[in-house]
């Protein structure tokens, strides 16, 4: 194998970015240091930087961990795949997109209270 293919397979795809920025945004919503979540995961506070900023590939194993410590479900690793663009390509209307970042914010509240009063307020908002 030359140096180039060997380069080619170590590529990191785009979507560990988001995997990366959702680990990031999770361990913020949780008031976690990054030395803290890299102790959790057993890595490096240098590797869980690369994780977070998409440089490295998140592992899944990791990722298992994580998901429990945080009991959270594999999706919410996976938000924002495919988001900012229709299938043929044509990019969202930039509304649209933070409209559904509010959206699912909103969704990973988990008092129930709290998103009926939130609900009533935008549904006041918007009529």
């Amino acid at each position: 194998m030359s140096k180039k293919e060997n380069k080619n397979l170590r590529r990191v795809p785009p979507e560990a970015k988001i995997i990366g920025r959702n680990l990031r945004d999770l361990r913020m919503e949780r008031n976690l240091s990054r030395r803290e979540v890299a102790a959790i995961l057993d890595v490096s506070f240098q590797q869980l930087q690369k994780y977070e900023s998409g440089q490295n590939r998140f592992p899944l194993d990791k990722l298992y961990v994580m998901k429990g410590y945080c009991d959270v479900t594999y999706e919410r690793f996976f938000e924002g795949f495919g988001l900012g663009h229709f299938s043929n390509g044509e990019s969202l209307p930039k509304r649209d997109q933070e409209a559904y970042a509010i959206y699912m914010k909103l969704i990973r509240l988990k008092d129930n209270a709290l998103k009926k009063k939130i609900y009533r307020v935008v549904s006041i908002l918007i009529a």
